[in-house]
């Protein structure tokens, strides 16, 4: 699960708040504020494992929030640059949001991979959302 958080948040830090212009702080604010709440929503869907049962109900959390990260990700690289203030601000803002969610996330999935008794469903939205986190990562290297 480690390896499918970190291409999420490697890109964030990289592609959405990066650059050089002006006037479209907003643009980057927003894509940044739905970035950590997808991770905070990952985040409150592991944490609700607690058996196989509930693995089957945040599998269906999971893929929607694989969706949103994607969708998240494809606006993040349309996004027009910012000035080095503006990147500098925003940088300041989100690392230590992204940071946080993503330590919740990971120790959530520690917990849910213990919990989910092995729920088919689960594993594939897990696996679903590395794909999501691999095109993220892609994305970030552009």
């Amino acid at each position: 699960m480690k390896r499918t958080i970190l291409p999420v948040a490697c890109f964030l830090m990289a592609c959405p708040l990066s650059g050089c212009g002006s006037g479209n702080y907003e643009k980057h604010e927003a894509v940044g504020n739905d970035m950590v709440k997808a991770m905070n929503d990952l985040a409150d869907a592991l944490e609700s494992v607690k058996d196989k049962d509930s693995a089957k109900k945040a599998a269906v959390k999971i893929n929607e929030i694989s969706d949103r990260l994607k969708d998240v990700g494809k606006r993040a690289e349309a996004l027009p640059k910012v000035t080095k203030s503006e990147d500098d601000k925003l940088k300041a803002k989100f690392e230590p949001e992204l940071n946080k969610a993503s330590d919740r996330v990971e120790g959530a999935a520690k917990q849910a991979g213990a919990k989910c008794e092995g729920d088919e469903d689960f594993l594939k939205s897990l696996k679903r959302l590395n794909e999501a986190g691999k095109e993220l990562e892609k994305l970030g290297g552009k």
